[in-house]
């Protein structure tokens, strides 16, 4: 039978998250997370959870679906993940797999990516690329309109 679970606090050993927890209006059990391969959520005190017993046994607590206060935006065939604060109340992050075939990232904060990115097709850039060296490909030298200079497919100079 499912349960409506109270999160009271949390630790990790190893690879396996367990909650101490309260069935509403019950004493303090402890409960080990299960969740989809690849994933690691670490759920904010503040949001309600389902859990259970596996074979009956209330040694064998599972908890392992989590609901917050966030807004639901998502269309039929949509995916969206997204953070959220500690608090659980404020989105810091997301992905959003669009049914258009877009998919749409919003950051409060950096995407950081390390290893070889590589993009076939068009870019646009609403802003400002820096870095260390720009390499084209083709092996371009001359001067380009906005004063940037190149060399043998180098960005020698300029802004």
């Amino acid at each position: 039978m499912l349960k409506l679970t109270k999160i009271l606090d949390k630790t990790v050993s190893g690879f396996i998250r367990k909650f101490k927890a309260t069935f509403y209006g019950s004493d303090a059990v402890y409960l080990e997370q299960y969740h989809g391969g690849g994933d690691d959520y670490n759920p904010p005190s503040n949001i309600r959870a389902l859990s259970a017993f596996l074979g009956n046994n209330p040694r064998d607590g599972a908890i392992f679906l989590f609901r917050d206060n966030t807004e639901r935006k998502s269309d039929p065939g949509e995916k969206r993940i997204y953070s959220t604060d500690e608090n659980g109340e404020i989105i810091k992050a997301e992905i959003h797999l669009k049914n258009n075939g877009d998919i749409v990232i919003i950051p409060s904060g950096k995407i950081l990516t390390s290893g070889k990115w590589e993009h076939n097709g068009d870019l646009e850039v609403l802003g400002t690329i820096k870095g260390g060296v720009v390499v084209a490909q083709n092996g371009v030298s001359g001067t380009y309109s906005t004063s940037v200079t190149s060399e043998k497919g180098i960005v020698t100079g300029g802004k």
